[in-house]
């Protein structure tokens, strides 16, 4: 009885062993495999009992429990021990050929034969798990391999093409930075050259090529590119400052030993907040300052030749006015007023010319007083009243009564003259103009605001150059000669102060002037 619940419990146990190792196996070989191989152990006892003694039956069957076990699994060699212990109980441990045992040394042995039986199906049993847990992981390791292998020449192949998109890219931008017209200079935070074109090098003729120069420091190379400006001391002070900075820096003008002028412009490159380089643009603008200079000349000659018979033709005017009270027509009335307005126009336009040749020649110095911005915006807006009824529009002013900037009355009154009777002109009727003004820190910043006919996209980077009239301005009023904008920005600067512009066409024009509040030379 305690043979058979050893059994029964250790079958229990046994149920819970994961036996998928040997689901592919034919269920009729597992089955039939524990009686074979006991028939033949039983065979084998027969023929070596007699020559090795009792302890034969024991030794033996072991083998097919071991093999049942190792090839069917826990239950056939569950199913071995127990047909072996009942065959070797009948045959060769009982007597008289019966299952009834009276030596108690036998039942002993019996007991340990099965309990042997039993750990060695469990042991087999185990160890194919383990063998199988480890097949398993090794098929799953080839698996992971082979999809890593597959992903890595994927990647492999993605960086390939990327590398080869790259290059392309790079001798694409390459060939374009060569073939501009402009010289080109590129360098990262650490001031090594990343790009840099031939026309570069021709602007500061320096006799290697481009490519010679990629990688190297900005300094390794500063003899020759400063050998041919005039100034290469103030050049390469000035170079550090703007790198240093960080700030955009347009216009900054370069002259050299040969009498050419090159213009630099400055723009530090920031990607996704962070700062990844520095370029520089070089453009040699010599011709256009001979343009310019000649522009200035032929102003200075004209204005100076214009102002006399100007003059003559003025006081005739008064003459012949005073002369012919009371007699004229109205027809004559009229091309009366049309020959004064014609004569203001024309001595306003001298004037400004020769205020510009002033300035240029460098004979105009700012005298610097105290003015109360609110009362000088204010008395401004009401010389300009007459104009604005004139076409029904409305005329706002709004500025803090506190705010007093040390600065030239005189020219800071034609500047914002010129900007709000342009506001004026160029706005249709019932529009309106916004003049408001603010303090920041140490500037005061006035902004000019119109709902007229704005400026076109195209031609907004010309608006502060001599002679430039915007298209959509010069159709409705032909007269004018584009030299308002450009006095503004002259006398601006005077000031040291600066100004900037957002136009949209048919929309209107904000014109944003900055001004220091003191005077700090």
């Amino acid at each position: 009885m305690t043979i058979m619940r050893m059994v029964q419990r250790t079958s229990q146990a046994a149920s819970a062993i994961n036996t998928e190792l040997f689901a592919g196996r034919p269920a009729w070989f597992r089955h039939t495999l524990p009686f074979i191989s006991v028939a033949l152990a039983l065979l084998a006892c027969f023929g070596l009992t007699p020559v090795m003694g009792h302890e034969t039956p024991f030794i033996i069957f072991f083998l097919p429990i071991i093999v049942s076990a190792w090839y069917g699994g826990f239950f056939p060699g569950l199913s071995a021990t127990v047909l072996s212990s009942f065959i070797a109980l009948y045959f060769f441990i009982s007597p008289q050929l019966s299952f009834h045992i009276q030596d108690p040394v036998s039942v002993f042995r019996l007991s340990i034969f099965i309990f042997d039986g039993l750990i060695i199906s469990w042991l087999c049993q185990k160890l194919h798990n383990a063998i199988a847990k480890r097949d398993d992981v090794d098929l799953e390791i080839r698996r992971i391999n082979a999809n890593l292998e597959q992903i890595i020449r994927e990647r492999t192949q993605s960086v390939h093409e990327m590398q080869q998109r790259d290059r392309a890219n790079f001798q694409r931008l390459q060939g374009m930075i060569d073939h501009l017209p402009i010289g080109v200079l590129m360098i990262d935070e650490s001031r090594s050259v990343l790009q840099i074109n031939n026309m570069f090098c021709m602007s500061f003729h320096m006799p290697e090529k481009a490519d010679n120069f990629l990688g190297k420091k900005l300094h390794e190379f500063n003899d020759q590119r400063l050998e041919a400006v005039a100034d290469p001391g103030r050049v390469n002070a000035d170079t550090d400052v703007h790198l240093e900075s960080k700030k955009t820096v347009i216009d900054y003008q370069i002259l050299m030993k040969d009498g050419r002028t090159l213009r630099r412009d400055y723009l530090p490159i920031f990607g996704e907040g962070n700062f990844q380089g520095h370029v520089l643009l070089y453009r040699d603008i010599t011709q256009e300052k001979c343009i310019d200079t000649t522009r200035s000349e032929f102003m200075s000659l004209a204005s100076h030749q214009l102002r006399t018979p100007l003059t003559i033709l003025k006081w005739s005017y008064n003459r012949l006015s005073k002369h012919l009270a009371g007699r004229l027509t109205p027809q004559d009335t009229k091309l009366f007023h049309e020959c004064r307005s014609a004569i203001e126009r024309m001595t306003q336009t001298i004037d400004t010319m020769l205020a510009i040749s002033r300035i240029e020649a460098g004979k105009v110095l700012p005298e610097r007083n105290d003015v109360k911005l609110r009362l000088f915006l204010y008395e401004l807006e009401a010389s300009l009243k007459t104009q604005v009824d004139a076409k029904k529009q409305q005329c706002t002013v709004e500025c803090p009564p506190a705010i007093i900037v040390e600065t030239d009355k005189l020219i800071l009154t034609e500047i914002l003259s010129n900007l709000m009777t342009n506001a004026i002109k160029y706005t249709p009727e019932r529009g309106r103009i916004f003049v408001s003004a603010e303090r920041q820190g140490d500037y005061v910043k006035i902004d000019v605001q119109d709902t007229g006919y704005g400026i076109p996209l195209h031609q907004q980077q010309r608006i502060f150059t001599k002679f430039f009239r915007a298209d959509n301005v010069s159709q409705r009023d032909p007269e004018g000669f584009g030299l308002g904008l450009y006095l503004v920005h002259l006398l601006v600067h005077m000031l040291k102060g600066s100004i900037s512009f957002v136009s949209k066409e048919n929309e209107g024009t904000t014109f944003t002037m900055t001004l220091p509040l003191h005077n700090h030379e």
